[in-house]
């Protein structure tokens, strides 16, 4: 009976985890991303060469979410 009544805060225990995660994962990934940006921008070799593959990246998902998928 006990078990039953403490399965709806474990269910709430479970999605705060997972919401934590996730806020940690977009966390994760915007460092990434200021460090990448960051990196091509201050080494002028590869900032031609990095805003290329951004631009790629950008361009190919833009088209996956379209449902085109040309390159």
């Amino acid at each position: 009976m006990l078990a039953v009544a403490a399965l709806p805060l474990s269910f709430k225990v479970v999605s705060l985890v997972n919401e934590q995660r996730k806020v940690y994962e977009l966390y994760i990934n915007l460092i990434f991303q200021l460090v990448f940006v960051m990196w091509v921008c201050f080494d002028s070799e590869l900032r031609e060469l990095g805003l290329n593959a951004l631009l790629h990246m950008t361009k190919s998902r833009g088209n996956r979410c379209l449902g085109t998928n040309k390159q």
